[in-house]
């Protein structure tokens, strides 16, 4: 939550904490009506009440009224002082307008207010991200695993851009860090497994794999990991059948959460081109043809409608080897 309310409840004979508290009750449960009127019931009384008015543009925001929101956000500053979380929900609204400049000093300023909003330092890296500025995001996601050591996700997105960045073997370090405090994380390993697979020790990445799966065997990510690496030591026959096991769990069956991400998912040979339907994946490469003897055949109007299937276009493809 970004912005919120955080008056202390004694002594409120106003009633305007209790009130407040209860219109963000109904924001979290997306009753953004509701809360919003609660909000302008208060501020018939308390026009000046800057919280007041941050929190019906954070529930602007969410409610999709991305203008609305960043108007009431901007005069919640302009009648208060700014905090950060204020300024926060500022820069992700401009983050949604597309306006990622003033967004970004918008959290550049949250952090110059609070150095250790770990929350702040979360948004930047995701929002250089989509700046295409993967070594500045680096920055700010070791900055948050310092706020946050207990923090996977982030020490796990990190390992992810040194990736990015090509830089495996401080992937590698970080990665073996975690590992180190956290044994059993199924994540952990398959993201190890990836590094490992960068630098070229494939049978380590496997090893890896197989750990992953071990302790939880239901881990889509861990099987086609493991595809990849087989794949990528030439065991074809061994690669594939792996690779369909994926399309049968449930973490990427049509309408879960994962399942818009498939396209970036299709393996390929390097210098290759695939082409796809919704449960095979067909490969050529110039000398080598892998998996099924439907080859060419497939690449016509049938491609042209598993692309809508899958929510992409050629372009969009994203190339993993």
């Amino acid at each position: 939550m970004i912005a919120s309310v955080t008056l202390n409840p004694a002594g409120d004979p106003t009633g305007r904490y209790a009130l407040l508290q209860r219109a963000n009750t109904l924001r979290e449960a997306r009753r953004f009506a509701e809360a919003d009127a609660l909000c302008r019931t208060w501020l018939d009384e308390a026009p000046d009440d800057a919280e007041a008015i941050c929190l019906r543009g954070l529930i602007a925001k969410e409610d999709g009224r991305l203008a609305d929101a960043l108007t009431l956000v901007d005069d919640a500053i302009a009648r208060g002082t700014a905090s950060a979380a204020w300024l926060l929900t500022r820069a992700l609204v401009l983050q949604d307008l597309g306006r990622l400049d003033e967004a970004l000093g918008s959290i550049e300023a949250a952090i110059e207010c609070d150095p250790a909003l770990a929350e702040a330092h979360a948004a930047r890296a995701t929002l250089l991200m989509d700046m295409r500025r993967p070594a500045d995001a680096l920055v700010s996601l070791r900055q948050l695993i310092t706020l946050q050591p207990d923090n996977v996700g982030a020490v796990l997105y990190a390992t992810s851009q040194l990736l990015l960045t090509h830089r495996p073997d401080a992937a590698l370090t970080l990665i073996d860090a975690e590992l180190a405090v956290r044994p059993n994380d199924a994540r952990g390993h398959v993201a190890r497994a990836q590094v490992l697979r960068a630098l070229n020790r494939l049978d380590e990445a496997l090893d890896e794999c197989d750990r992953s799966i071990e302790i939880q065997d239901d881990y889509a990510r861990a099987w086609f990991v493991k595809c990849l690496v087989l794949l990528a030591q030439g065991r074809y026959a061994e690669g594939w059948p792996l690779y369909e096991w994926r399309w049968l769990t449930p973490e990427f069956l049509p309408g879960s959460q994962h399942s818009h991400n498939r396209c970036g998912m299709v393996p390929r040979f390097p210098g290759g081109r695939c082409w796809f339907t919704p449960n095979k994946v067909w490969a050529i490469r110039s000398s080598c043809f892998v998996s099924s003897p439907r080859c060419a055949a497939t690449r016509g109007s049938c491609c042209a409608r598993r692309r809508v299937w899958f929510g992409c276009s050629p372009r969009s493809r994203t190339r993993l080897w």
